[in-house]
């Protein structure tokens, strides 16, 4: 099966996408929000969503992780944000479905990963 090395530019070029798509999404949490959503769960669609791409790509930038350290580490980020959102000084609202969404988000992807990873294989071992 072919594998990109470790120390590729594209892995390299998935570190800093990671990382900034981490800055963007924690500063967007921070700043303060909007609050008539377009659509009703459309906050928790936001989270969903910013946890599923941040999760993706901390699959391909960092391929040696564990998907449970990857889960642990997006679980860490998606407190962190609800922890600072209920500071006063913030003026944002902390909500544990927050987390929820964020946590639902990487475990998508996660499963997701882990189907396919499986099937990439066998299918690339019918075609040897």
């Amino acid at each position: 099966m072919f594998r990109l090395p470790l120390d590729s530019p594209w892995r390299r070029l998935g570190r800093v996408a990671f990382w900034a798509t981490l800055a963007v999404v924690v500063t967007m949490a921070l700043l303060p929000g909007n609050d008539s959503p377009s659509f009703p769960w459309s906050d928790k669609v936001n989270h969903f969503s910013a946890f599923a791409v941040l999760t993706a790509l901390a699959r391909f930038a960092y391929p040696g992780r564990r998907g449970w350290t990857i889960l642990a580490a997006m679980l860490g980020v998606g407190v962190g944000i609800e922890l600072l959102q209920a500071l006063p000084v913030i003026g944002r609202d902390a909500e544990i479905g927050d987390v929820v969404a964020d946590l639902s988000g990487a475990l998508t992807v996660l499963v997701i990963h882990r189907l396919t990873r499986g099937k990439r294989r066998v299918d690339l071992q019918e075609q040897s």
